[in-house]
């Protein structure tokens, strides 16, 4: 007993504590390992998600009967992404959707762009008379609709507003109970500002139907003022009334 004591039990204690040491080093040493992979997951998986969110990927093309790779290349567009586009002439949802031969339905939002007002200016054969553009002018509004559009459908827009200048400006979106909220919007712009011919029926109508969509309420939400630019001055030139046409101030 006594040799067991001096010599064999102090023996197996060392094998032991080796052994407990060698377990919990590799236990560490496994959970270190998964936390690197899970790290390393993490990143991949971030750096897929903002390859997905690029605007254009690139990947080769295969032959659908060899399955080798093609020179040509894939292009996914990521083409979704919509942005508003504030209107206060002629352009209701129902133009612009005929426009862009839009299969979905397009809604709008009421919204208008503060110190500014509505003029009208140059002459379209098309309308046959002034047409609308926006100039600055403090403590008035500009009442509108908002749609959203994709950029190519954006840009499709640009071909049928010959003459006018598409800008970024601030727009107040009218929200439910009387809130408000300033966003980013496609204002299209008249180049010529000057005040030449008085806007037509037809084109008077077609603001109607846009402010129409706004369902605005009291006893002048049939009328439109006409204003014009002449020597830098904004004059008021008459009022258009649907049901007796344009009344001209004296």
């Amino acid at each position: 007993m006594e040799f067991y004591y001096v010599f064999i039990y102090p023996f197996l204690m060392n094998i032991y504590f080796n052994c407990k040491k060698y377990f919990k080093d590799k236990s560490n040493y496994l959970l270190s390992k998964q936390d690197n992979i899970m790290i390393q997951t993490s990143t991949q998986s971030n750096f897929i998600q903002n390859q997905l969110n690029a605007d254009f990927l690139s990947c080769p093309e295969r032959d659908s009967h060899t399955g080798k790779k093609n020179n040509e290349t894939i292009k996914i567009n990521n083409n979704e992404k919509k942005y508003y586009l504030f209107c206060y002439g002629s352009n209701s949802s129902e133009q612009i959707q005929q426009r862009l031969d839009l299969n979905d339905k397009l809604t709008s939002e009421r919204a208008y762009i503060k110190d500014h007002i509505r003029i009208f200016a140059g002459k379209s054969e098309r309308w046959n008379g002034g047409i609308a553009s926006i100039y600055p002018k403090m403590d008035s509004e500009v009442y509108g609709i908002l749609v959203k559009l994709t950029l190519e459908e954006i840009e499709k827009m640009d071909k049928f507003e010959g003459g006018y200048e598409r800008k970024i400006m601030n727009v107040i979106k009218q929200l439910e109970n009387e809130l408000e909220e300033i966003i980013e919007s496609f204002v299209y712009v008249k180049k010529n500002q000057i005040f030449e011919y008085l806007p037509s029926n037809q084109y008077l109508f077609a603001i109607r139907k846009m402010l129409d969509e706004r369902k605005m309420e009291g006893k002048n939400k049939e009328n439109i003022i006409i204003y014009g630019l002449n020597d830098n001055e904004i004059k008021k030139i008459g009022i258009w009334d649907k049901k007796y046409g344009i009344l001209l101030n004296n």
